[in-house]
């Protein structure tokens, strides 16, 4: 009897650590993960427009409206518009690090309208491990550090507002 129980244990533990039949364990979000294939896509959920936007030197290039009413072109670092989806790179190894973005600002100064560009990246690291298809969302507030002040620290949307008032100053 208790040779039974053995055995029926150890085919429990076996048929709990076999995969689902895609040929890799499960990883990742459920998005394409475990099929031996890394990807990372973005996402602005904000209503900030953001440009140049990469991870090392991956660079996500939307094909997106962008604010003078053109079409981003693949091969142009393109403009992520509110609710765009990203162009999805995928990766041939291990990558983590900041994700890196020029915060892209029109603003009515004086009757004027001004645009400009400030560099920023994420507050925290992105990790992406092979075999994983990892999706990051910018949203209003999400952290972000100025890239050429690392002390100045606020939500997307607020460093949008802090960067305006500097335009009107």
């Amino acid at each position: 009897m208790k040779k039974n129980f053995v055995l029926a244990a150890i085919l429990a533990l076996v048929l709990a650590g076999c995969g689902d039949g895609d040929g890799g364990g499960s990883s990742g979000n459920g998005n394409g993960g475990g099929n031996g294939k890394t990807f990372i896509r973005i996402k602005n959920e904000s209503y900030s427009w953001l440009m140049n936007v990469h991870l090392q030197d991956k660079y996500f290039q939307p094909t997106v409206q962008n604010p003078y009413g053109n079409e981003g072109l693949p091969g142009d670092p393109g403009y992520f518009s509110q609710g765009n989806i990203s162009y999805k790179i995928e990766l041939t190894e291990t990558t983590s690090g900041y994700i890196y973005f020029v915060l892209h600002i029109i603003a009515r100064v004086a009757d004027e309208i001004v645009v400009a560009a400030r560099p920023c990246r994420t507050n925290s690291l992105v990790v992406v491990n092979i075999g994983e298809d990892v999706e990051f969302v910018f949203t209003d507030n999400t952290i972000v550090v100025d890239a050429t002040d690392s002390t100045n620290v606020k939500t997307l949307k607020n460093m949008e507002t802090y960067f305006i008032e500097g335009l009107t100053k």
